[in-house]
């Protein structure tokens, strides 16, 4: 309770579930058992905040609250206009600053707005401090809830978690209302308006958008809340998931309840917080969302209608085909699987790509023992991280010819049309410690920057020259561009390698570059081209796999799944 204060939460916020991590690592603990954490030095604590999602909320929350006064409103704001109409900045060419500048550049500005550099910064702390970064999932899903204010959509998933329905103690949750309450400004619209919240809304739907790009970028389970009323608005959303971010899978919880309850619950909440809504509110919360299901359950990998009537919640139908109420169907959808982080899983590695014509610059040339290749440190886009350079020659992988695809998956996949060959080339030999400070302008994020310091795959025509390259990134968020040409790689589950087989793949390892690994015992890794070692393993790898040496614990391999190639 003192952490909760602490992050300056009311008793309102903690009944909505506004800050649902909190809340149920608070729930874990009592139910538990357990008490006060004592003897924790700052040395541990940090620690742990770096690594438990949890925390970082915790501590976002603190430190945008305690830092409010940081953004100063301005002596002559306007209190009758909006959020986005006093700090609206649209002049041409729009300037765009902070952390998220590049996501910001990606914006629909035919509908938002773009703001002042004071408040785009302002808006990168909120945002942050409600999208933690964890560990990446193998098959995130992004659910989003609607139904009316006064139905307890918050209570409903709470509900759910602590009997085992939907675990939702990684999930990030982003609520369009929970930034506006975020507003320095909120406070005092709600006293000389009856319209705060749309005051607020503008802004509020441009930092929900910015926060959802940032967790699917992380490949992160994610709860969106909000209504669906505009049903051929999210139907373009949907879709834009589905190109740009394949491995997601969509839910919809539509949870309900009837107009009298809906309307007492608000009557208390007003009661409690000496706030009344509007009458116009309530009667648009309350309009049927019934045609955006019936247009967005196609698109949709999983739909539940959830009746919260009573304090029990009652599952009516999910996917429309099945309304036997079974919660235990809902759990084998959501459940936790036992295998979630490495190395019990490996999660999936996105690919930015680029073709090479026969008029650019060369690239690299490989040698005669094609397990080596001569970096060209001068290429076009090189010159961001040149300094960092120890040695111009890479490592690679043999060659082998390119997996057979239908023209769809090689265009998906980035590979182009005339590559006959490819191998893997391991990341170059660089000075780290030169790359510390943050790419806020994203010139280390292009894909010949992510091919060198990460490592990826380079592609080869009949003539064996360069014709295109992959180059490795952290997130489907690491990327200057998100019309730029992407890819992804998925993964069965590890198979162990004996002494033997991992000896044999030691050979040609290469330390392991990426933190997230390494902070999981991951030391040396390689890649498994297609048909290679086929007699020494206990699968073969038909589409290619990655193989790691973890310390003191012997070594796994993921194989590539193969629909991914096929």
């Amino acid at each position: 309770d003192r952490v909760v204060r602490l992050a300056g939460v009311t008793p309102t916020e903690r009944r909505e579930g506004n800050i649902f991590s909190l809340v149920e690592m608070v729930r874990s603990r009592r139910s538990s058992g357990m008490g006060p954490i004592e003897g924790v030095n700052l040395q541990q604590f940090i620690l742990a905040v770096e690594n438990i999602s949890f925390l970082k909320q915790i501590v976002g929350q603190v430190h945008l609250r305690s830092n409010a006064l940081i953004f100063q409103i301005p002596s002559g704001y306007d209190w009758t206009k909006s959020t986005s109409d006093n700090y609206g900045d649209n002049i041409e060419p729009r300037k765009f600053f902070g952390i998220y500048q590049l996501l910001r550049s990606g914006i629909d500005y035919a509908y938002h707005t773009n703001y002042i550099e004071a408040r785009q910064l302002w808006q990168d702390q909120a945002i942050s401090s409600v999208v933690s970064r964890t560990t990446a999932q193998s098959v995130p899903w992004i659910v989003y809830t609607c139904g009316p204010m006064g139905a307890g959509k918050g209570h409903v998933l709470s509900w759910m978690s602590r009997n085992g329905f939907f675990p939702i103690e990684d999930i990030v949750h982003i609520d369009p209302d929970h930034f506006k309450k975020l507003m320095p400004e909120w406070e005092k619209y709600t006293k000389v308006s009856d319209r705060a919240g749309d005051l607020c809304h503008q802004e509020s739907c441009l930092m929900q958008e910015i926060a959802q790009e940032v967790a699917m970028g992380g490949s992160q389970n994610i709860w969106v809340d909000g209504s669906l009323r505009d049903g051929e608005w999210f139907a373009k959303v949907f879709c834009d998931i589905r190109r740009r971010f394949p491995h997601y899978k969509i839910a919809i919880f539509e949870i309900g309840a009837s107009e009298a309850v809906v309307r007492q619950r608000i009557a208390k909440r007003a009661a409690d917080t000496g706030r009344d809504v509007p009458e116009h509110l309530i009667l648009a919360s309350l309009k049927s969302v019934a045609s955006s299901l019936d247009l967005l359950t196609p698109l949709c990998d999983f739909v539940a209608r959830i009746s919260n009537e009573n304090a029990i919640p009652k599952l009516r139908a999910f996917i429309r085909v099945d309304q036997s109420g079974d919660w235990g169907m809902l759990q084998t959808q959501f459940a936790k699987p036992e295998m979630g982080q490495f190395p019990d899983s490996l999660a999936p590695i996105f690919l930015s790509t680029q073709k090479i014509s026969p008029t650019d610059p060369i690239l690299l040339e490989r040698s005669d023992d094609n397990l080596t290749a001569h970096l060209n440190v001068e290429f076009p886009g090189l010159e961001h991280i040149r300094s960092a350079f120890k040695d111009p020659w890479l490592t690679t992988s043999i060659e082998v010819p390119v997996p057979i695809l239908n023209p769809k998956a090689r265009a998906g996949a980035g590979i182009p049309a005339e590559a006959e060959t490819f191998c893997f080339v391991y990341p170059a030999r660089i000075n780290r410690s030169s790359l510390s400070k943050p790419d806020r302008d994203g010139t280390r994020a292009i894909p010949v920057c992510l091919l060198v310091t990460g490592g990826g795959f380079c592609y080869f025509d009949s003539q064996r020259r360069l014709c295109g390259f992959a180059g490795v990134r952290a997130s489907a968020y690491q990327t200057p561009s998100h019309c730029a040409q992407c890819g992804i790689l998925q993964f069965e589950a590890p198979i162990s390698l004996s002494n033997a087989q991992l000896q044999m793949c030691v050979k040609k390892m290469q330390p392991v570059t990426f933190a997230s690994l390494l902070s999981k015992g991951a030391t040396r890794f390689c890649w498994i081209a297609p048909g290679e070692m086929s007699r020494h393993l206990p699968k073969p790898s038909q589409s290619g796999a990655f193989a790691y040496e973890l310390a003191g614990r012997g070594g796994v391999y993921f194989p590539v799944v193969n629909e991914h190639w096929l």
